[in-house]
């Protein structure tokens, strides 16, 4: 008889002293997460044909790191949580022989992280009086939650004139 593998362990990276698992992204650039399973098959962890994860719409095999015993081994991989908005998500491992399955699912929390750039390019003001002229300010989210932004204006005032803030119009444009 073919005994069916077991999860015993399944590990991960967790950024968070809280109960759960809690990443933090990264500031600049995409955060990596490592899984590390255990699975144990009293036939022999050789007998083992895949160990994977489903998270999202991605399943992706594990790879064996090392063996603990002849029945046990830890499993490893890793995969990137750039395109994961914050908050709570789910992911099942399985693991396979040639006749039986088992699986775990586990959750976990991508934390929030606010990151705004505003890109000036130029905003240089040559006009006359009574003219307009359009300058173009851009506000880039590379965080992971919504931005809500808020625009005031101060009146512009140079060594001639003064332009009042009510002369001021802002739109968006996106």
């Amino acid at each position: 008889l073919n005994s069916a593998p077991e999860i015993l362990a399944l590990t991960m990276t967790d950024d968070g002293a809280e109960e759960g698992i809690q990443i933090l992204p990264s500031f600049q650039g995409e955060k990596v997460a490592e899984l590390q399973v255990l699975v144990n098959d009293s036939d022999g962890f050789s007998t083992i044909q895949e160990v994977s994860f489903l998270l999202g719409n991605t399943s992706q095999n594990l790879s064996l790191k090392n063996n603990v015993s002849l029945e046990a081994a830890w499993y490893t991989g890793n995969f990137s949580l750039s395109s994961f908005s914050a908050g709570e998500h789910s992911f099942s491992v399985v693991a396979r022989d040639s006749e039986n399955m088992t699986s775990m699912n586990q959750s976990f929390r991508y934390e929030g992280i606010v990151s705004t750039e505003l890109n000036v390019t130029s905003f240089t003001l040559q006009m006359q009086s009574g003219s307009t002229e359009t300058r173009n300010i851009q506000i880039f989210n590379s965080g992971n939650v919504v931005v809500d932004t808020e625009i005031s204006a101060e009146d512009l005032v140079s060594e001639k004139d003064v332009i009042p803030k009510h002369a001021i119009a802002v739109f968006e444009n996106v």
